[in-house]
């Protein structure tokens, strides 16, 4: 500082007078000398905390993951990315697969599984055409799905897709040699799949076939949790009604899943249709008297 000031405390006034050299200011402390030697003028930096310096290691190290990984996935889609119908054919040939045999040209790539009968039928073929698009059949019949878990890629975008469908395929169609529970039930919804795809002319042919897939499906739901068709139903109810003892004798016999008569005969008291009881109601005999002027002379006799 270049001056001195002095507060005269009995009139208040602050005295200024200029010093014969510069001083330095109370505290302060000297950094640099002009026109000294560098040694005197040598800037010092402060030293880093253990915790700065960990934690700028931690970011520049988090940083470079981030870039790494970013990279690897780049390289990674793009090596995953199928250019041309060649190019998914020559990944499939360099994978040595016993079980999938392939045909290409130039308009489409065919994966097929044959199985070598007598007489050799294609059970599975995979379509991919030249827009990359995907078809699959099983058994000659076009689907999307496989079971309840497989689902058919839509296009032939990714070859860790198709091949993870491929090998899909593979296992469940391994796992028909001894199947699980949860196998059956593919099984099960694969042939009623089969079933839906036939050709109907009839509709008395689309009745046997909605009781054949009622039937199947009912082959693997548990007892307790079963529930019919309102079609089987009224049929089992009225099979009930003319003979008890026939419909016992069909369900016991086992070829046919039918519900139990508690079940029957709770229908019939919820609704108020017991047969017993319907003889005994005072209207009766006035509905068989509106009933029999309906029939025929053959009609009304009673053997």
């Amino acid at each position: 500082m270049y001056e001195t000031s002095y507060v005269d405390d009995r009139t208040g006034r602050t005295v200024t007078a200029p010093l014969p050299s510069p001083r330095i200011r109370p505290g302060a402390v000297p950094s640099k000398f002009p026109a000294c030697l560098s040694y005197f003028s040598k800037e010092s930096t402060s030293r880093e905390s253990p915790d700065s310096k960990r934690k700028r290691l931690e970011a520049a190290a988090l940083q470079a993951a981030i870039a790494e990984s970013a990279e690897t996935s780049l390289r990674e889609q793009e090596a995953d990315r199928i250019a041309c119908i060649g190019d998914l054919a020559c990944h499939l040939r360099n994978q040595d697969s016993t079980f999938w045999h392939i045909i290409e040209n130039e308009e489409r790539l065919v994966i097929f599984y044959i199985v070598e009968d007598e007489a050799p039928w294609m059970k599975y073929s995979l379509v991919v055409k030249a827009d990359m698009g995907i078809t699959f059949h099983f058994m000659k019949k076009p689907t999307t799905t496989l079971g309840r878990d497989l689902c058919v890629p839509a296009t032939a975008d990714s070859k860790r897709a198709v091949m993870e469908f491929l090998d899909g395929v593979q296992a469940w169609d391994a796992n028909t040699d001894s199947p699980s529970k949860e196998h059956t039930e593919d099984i099960i919804e694969a042939i009623c799949f089969l079933l839906s795809a036939l050709p109907l002319a009839e509709e008395d042919n689309a009745g046997a076939i909605r009781f054949l897939t009622e039937q199947l499906r009912l082959l693997s739901k548990n007892k307790t949790r079963t529930r019919y068709s309102p079609e089987f139903t009224v049929f089992c109810c009225l099979l009930y009604t003319i003979s008890p003892h026939a419909y016992k004798y069909m369900r016991s016999y086992g070829d046919i899943t039918m519900p139990h008569p508690v079940t029957i005969r709770s229908i019939f008291s919820s609704q108020g249709m017991n047969p017993q009881a319907e003889h005994e109601s005072s209207t009766f005999l006035g509905y068989m008297k509106t009933r029999i002027s309906g029939l025929d002379e053959r009609q009304r006799a009673v053997l």
